[in-house]
Formats: structure tokens, sequence, C-alpha cells
């Protein structure tokens, strides 16, 4: 008796996708999305990804000695601290193909605003992209069970898996919290013996960038506007963000050959973790204002450099606001400043 094949499942080139179906994945259709996830990376073995989650704290150093160790430590109280809302997940195949009927998914987790801890700022950004925090309260995923099935279905401990982010150092390290059963590691070099067995090829574009002029200085948006890819969906949602990391991915790959060594030997480096920690990558000093903190905001040592990126891009000489208001904070002894990752990320940084 002959096994029936199992049919190729219909594509698309990526580049001529000019819409999509992000799935919002809840409690109820959890089971069955991961499911057919299971079955899709069989043949699109590509997986991009990206987070949302409540802010970030930083506090400043007191000097510049291991300020790597510094900086991961930060990572660590931080994922410790607070709770992931959402993880976006885009699938293709090394050929640049995505599956046509469902290729970006956007998973939300059981999270409270009411007790779980949450920056104002945050929930105002998160909010205007449309998450609605009250369903997030009643419908959405137990992060026991996430892992549960995750852990069983390919999507991690798979060697055939390429993963692709955009400054990763968060977005994994939420899922490692989650993932490993004693949490984030405590240092570095078990983080990535952890990232190697978890995620095992994962390609970092912030970092492959590090050193391209044009690109270097780029967040998500920026980069995307260069590499001419047009975002589907709002920004500050996982899914719409994993899949503009994928289209930039693919560009890049074969619409850029000059960049195709940067891909290959800058492999496996997160953007801000070892050996992915880039020097003042985070501190600057910039001349006192006279304006008033905002008072829903905890600051101690201003970050102006962030502020700077966050509201404003440079783009052939010309300066673009963002919808976010720009903001200028008095400079006094020592300031420290609660901000949000994801729009540092994607602004700039």
């Amino acid at each position: 008796m002959h096994r029936k094949l199992k049919e190729s499942n219909p594509r698309v080139k990526l580049t001529h996708l000019n819409k999509t179906n992000i799935v919002d994945v809840w409690a109820h259709n959890f089971q069955a999305e991961i499911a057919e996830i299971a079955d899709l990376i069989e043949e699109f073995n590509v997986i991009s990804l990206d987070t949302e989650f409540p802010g970030t704290e930083y506090d400043q150093p007191e000097s510049d000695d291991k300020v790597t160790d510094y900086e991961y430590l930060q990572l660590v109280r931080n994922v410790q601290k607070y709770k992931l809302i959402q993880l976006g997940i885009s699938l293709a195949n090394e050929a640049g193909e995505v599956p046509l009927a469902k290729n970006t998914w956007q998973f939300h987790f059981k999270f409270n605003a009411q007790y779980d801890q949450l920056m104002s700022s945050v929930k105002n950004m998160l909010e205007q992209a449309g998450i609605k925090f009250d369903d997030l309260a009643s419908k959405g995923i137990d992060y026991s069970e996430f892992c549960e099935v995750v852990t069983g279905s390919g999507l991690i401990l798979n060697d055939e898996i390429k993963y692709v982010v955009f400054h990763g150092e968060f977005d994994f390290g939420y899922l490692l919290h989650l993932f490993h059963h004693s949490g984030i590691p405590d240092t570095q070099d078990e983080f990535y013996k952890m990232m190697k067995l978890y995620f095992p090829s994962i390609y970092d574009l912030k970092y492959i960038l590090k050193d391209n002029p044009k690109y270097k200085d780029a967040g998500l948006s920026r980069l995307a506007t260069k590499v001419e890819v047009t975002r589907i969906g709002p920004e500050h949602q996982a899914g719409s963000d994993a899949l503009l990391t994928l289209q930039c991915y693919y560009q890049m790959k074969f619409c850029f050959p000059d960049l195709q060594s940067d891909f290959e030997k800058n492999m496996n480096v997160i953007y801000g973790i070892g050996k992915g920690y880039i020097p003042n990558n985070r501190r600057k000093t910039f001349a006192s204002t006279t304006q008033t903190p905002d008072p829903t905001l905890q600051v101690s040592q201003i970050d102006q450099a962030y502020y700077y990126a966050q509201n404003f891009y440079n783009d052939e000489q010309q300066y673009y606001q963002y919808n976010q208001q720009y903001m200028n904070y008095t400079y006094y002894n020592q300031y420290q400043m609660l901000d949000t990752d994801q729009q540092k990320r994607k602004s700039g940084y």
C-alpha cells in the first residue's frame, strides 16, 4: 500500500504580500493554532519573533567596569519583574515564500493591568495600537499552558528552525524566562548556552547591521523605510512587528548582496547581550533643559539620546515626527528613567 504524500501548502512570495490575516490567538483557539503552526514549520522553517511587554527599567551604572555584565543584570531584573503581554511570530521558507492562508500570529497572554505591573506610558501606547487589556485579562493564554504546548510543538528546541529578530535582547530574555525551568540564567555565558538549546540559529538584524553606516542607527520602522518595505498591520502590535522583521530580513538578503557576509559572520549574537553589547548604545549626555518631568514616569537618570531617537529620525537630512509627544526633562544629579523598550528598539536603538 502506498502512503499518500502530504500536499504542499499554497504559498506566496513575501515580496508580493500586500495584505495578510494576522491571526489573534487567545486561550480558546490556542491549541488549534499551535497545531497548524507545527504542521507548517516542516516547510516554513524561518520564524521571525517580536514581543510586547510592560516596559523597561534601567539604572545608570556607577562605572564602566564590567558594564556588559551590568546591562545583562538589568535584563534579568526586568524579565523577572514583568510579564509578557504579546508574542508575534511570522513564518517563511528559505526561498522567501510564506503560507498563503495563514503566515502571522500574535499570542495574547493572560495579563491583568489592574494587578500585573505595567508602566502607564506603555499601557497608553499599546492601547493606541489596538490592544484591549480587558480582553487580555478575560481571554488571554495561561503562561504555563503556553510553555507546555509550545515545548512539544517543534517551535523551539528544533535545529531545523532559523529565528529572526530585530534587537532580540528582551524578546529572547522573556521567552527563555518562560521556557527554562529555572527562569532566565544569571550569567550571559549561561544565557547563550540556553539559547543554543532552545533557539539554535538566530539572526538579530540590529546586530547584523551594527557596522553598516547606512542602517546601524535605524530602528525597525526606519529600517523598513530605507529598504523599501511597507508595514502590514498596526505598529506596536507583536504580529505586525514580527512580519515587518521578516520582510526586512528577506529584502536585505535578496536585494542587498553587499550585506550577505554580515549575515553569516554575525549569526547567533543578540544585540545587547555579551558580544552583542555595543558600548554607549543607551547612555549619552545632552544639555540640560528647564521643562518639568512627566509625573506619570519615574525619572532619576535621563537617557536623552533615547528621547531624541524615539521621536525623531533623520532620513536624507529631514526629520519626521512620529505620533508620540516629544518630551524633554530637567537634568539633575542622579536621574533614572523608566522607559519603554518597545519604543526605544523600534525608533532608533
